[in-house]
């Protein structure tokens, strides 16, 4: 298991740029697309059923982060190496929680990465620390933890913000499962402090689709916030066609509408082609770069090819 810390003696960064326009510089990322092959494998996992679910790069893009589901008590967070010379799995870490052998789709927010996690009709939301993290050494999981045994999570966003009428930022996290969403809102403690609690807000509210891989969270300068569902067009049994929406919270209503849909995103594909090649479907996310960058992120279906194996990831940047 994953190192626990009660409360590190500094505190990671767990903020992300505010972003100048956001639709602006959504509406830009589509055919910029980087191919990366990933070397490594995942024999001891059941790729047959199980397949990666998350991704996420850290703040420096050095190391990616994929989550994988497998048979089982536990799922896995796959730590790769990611730079010019080395992309390669350097350490599977054993995720919490017995019996939530389900990641989703996970975002990094600062120097944190937030995971969620899930079975039958409950879930976990947990948070890692990625600040110390090398090749031999794991992210530390942190204590703050969003638990509900009424809904799953199939994938998970965060932000930090300032609601209208509040003086504290705070962080909003927005938990999807297959369509519905429910939004928590921390107390404005730090996320790796022993004394963050979050709180629901709103009510569960039911998107017009059901079939988005994983959601992410941004923040713009005017204060406002922003959800980017990631999925994949489907002809009939197949993944063909990968899509963007991007919504905007009321935070009158705690509810969130479509500003931009079908934004689309060029994947592109390496030695796996098809319907297991590179495709939001098995895993997508919003990487924040700073106040004038968001890039997304896409990757294949799963390790491939055995102790020489390997699965490939897209980072699609604006054009």
């Amino acid at each position: 298991m994953p190192a626990t810390s009660a409360q590190p003696a500094t505190l990671p960064l767990d903020t992300n740029p505010r972003v100048s326009g956001v639709p602006a510089q959504f509406a830009r990322i589509s055919s910029n697309t980087e191919h990366h092959r990933v070397n490594g494998n995942t024999d001891e996992m059941n790729i047959g059923v199980d397949h990666i679910q998350g991704i996420a790069l850290n703040q420096s893009g050095s190391f990616l982060f994929l989550t994988h589901n497998r048979d089982g008590d536990y799922g896995t967070l796959i730590v790769c190496e990611f730079d010019d010379k080395n992309r390669k799995i350097v350490q599977k870490v054993q995720l919490p929680n017995k019996g939530f052998n389900h990641p989703g789709g996970v975002q990094q927010i600062g120097d944190i990465l937030v995971v969620p996690l899930e079975k039958d009709t409950a879930s976990r939301v947990v948070f890692y620390d990625l600040t110390s993290v090398t090749t031999s050494k794991p992210p530390t999981l942190l204590t703050a933890v969003i638990a509900s045994d009424s809904h799953k999570a199939g994938g998970v966003g965060i932000t930090s913000w300032t609601a209208p009428g509040d003086v504290t930022p705070r962080h909003l996290v927005a938990i999807y499962d297959n369509g519905d969403l429910y939004l928590q809102q921390s107390n404005g403690q730090p996320l790796a402090s022993t004394g963050v609690v979050f709180n629901a807000v709103g009510s569960k509210q039911t998107l017009g689709r059901s079939d988005y891989s994983t959601v992410s969270l941004v923040t713009d300068t005017s204060g406002a916030v922003y959800l980017v569902g990631f999925w994949t067009e489907q002809d009939g049994a197949v993944y063909k066609t990968d899509y963007m929406d991007l919504l905007q919270l009321n935070p009158a209503t705690w509810q969130f509408s479509v500003v931009q849909s079908k934004q689309h995103v060029i994947c592109k594909h390496g030695a796996t082609v098809g319907s297991y090649g590179v495709h939001f479907r098995w895993a997508g996310g919003l990487r924040i770069v700073s106040s004038s960058s968001i890039q997304a992120l896409a990757c294949a279906r799963n390790f491939v090819g055995g102790p020489s194996g390997a699965t490939e990831m897209n980072l699609i940047k604006e054009k």
